[in-house]
């Protein structure tokens, strides 16, 4: 098997799993944290009535729900990603909105042949993941009408997002350090330099790439409640990882520190602060 499948069938794993389920159960909050990220991806991504777009990464299916509002009944939306559960509750939330024009897809889309041709790509930090980036990009152009459009937002650098840095810090009072990782490595951050964002997608052969900088003020977690911020920090990115095979005592005293951190900054709005972001748009 190569590196590049094996690192896709972990992610899937993992997004399939207790990843997955975390987001499940926190959906709400999660996406009223990154609601004003996606939303500017949207506002750039030139969808019009009757378009057919493809929402790569779309988890439980917010995005694509929105997109599907833009095209409207004689367009379509193909949200695709690689958690049968996140898809499962997407379709859910779809039939109860009575979004026909909104489907899904359990699809690896670095390496399955995709159902265009589509209009517009679309991402809210859904691209970041591929053990191929390249691949993963030429094979979106390739279901792409020529004349078509990109557009995503990813995370620049955690050091840069107190919503990732924050609660990193606190958990390596507890755990110590993590194991040095390859900047490029598949993650929330691997587009943070905007140079490899340029280099990965001309090198795929997206045309006219546009990576600017994107801030918006987001309620991280998405709650007024300390409790609920801290349970969200306890099971959503790097440190729930870190936790996974640690004892319970361990666990606990990561939550402390994560509380007191994270209580610093809570107000009566709930932790607000900036999403730095790139908001990258091109075209086939």
């Amino acid at each position: 098997m190569t590196d590049s499948a094996t690192t896709n069938q972990a992610q899937s794993a993992y997004w399939g799993g207790v990843g997955g389920g975390a987001w499940i159960d926190l959906q709400e909050q999660m996406d009223g944290q990154l609601q004003a990220l996606g939303d500017a991806a949207i506002d750039v991504a030139l969808v019009a009535l009757g378009d057919r777009v493809l929402d790569v990464g779309c988890g439980c299916g917010a995005t694509t729900l929105a997109l599907a509002q833009l095209v409207g009944p004689s367009g379509s939306v193909v949200g695709c990603d690689i958690s049968e559960p996140m898809l499962q509750r997407a379709a859910q939330r779809s039939a109860e909105a009575n979004m026909t024009q909104a489907t899904f897809a359990a699809t690896d889309v670095q390496t399955a042949e995709l159902p265009g041709p589509f209009d517009v790509v679309f991402s809210r930090f859904g691209v970041m993941f591929f053990a191929d980036p390249v691949a993963a990009f030429a094979n979106m152009r390739a279901a792409t009408r020529v004349g078509g459009h990109l557009s995503f937002v990813c995370w620049q650098s955690a050091a840069l997002n107190d919503s990732f840095s924050v609660v990193s810090r606190a958990g390596i009072e507890v755990l110590g350090p993590p194991e040095p990782l390859d900047p490029d490595a598949p993650g929330p951050n691997a587009f943070a330099d905007p140079a490899r964002i340029r280099a990965v997608l001309s090198g795929s052969g997206w045309t006219g790439v546009e990576v600017v900088e994107c801030r918006r003020q987001m309620q991280v977690f998405g709650t007024t409640d300390l409790e609920a911020g801290v349970e969200a920090a306890m099971r959503i990115g790097w440190l729930a990882r870190r936790l996974a095979d640690e004892p319970e005592d361990v666990a606990a005293r990561a939550r402390a520190a994560v509380r007191a951190a994270i209580e610093q900054r809570w107000t009566s709005q709930g932790w607000m602060c900036d999403g730095v972001c790139w908001l990258v748009t091109a075209s086939n």
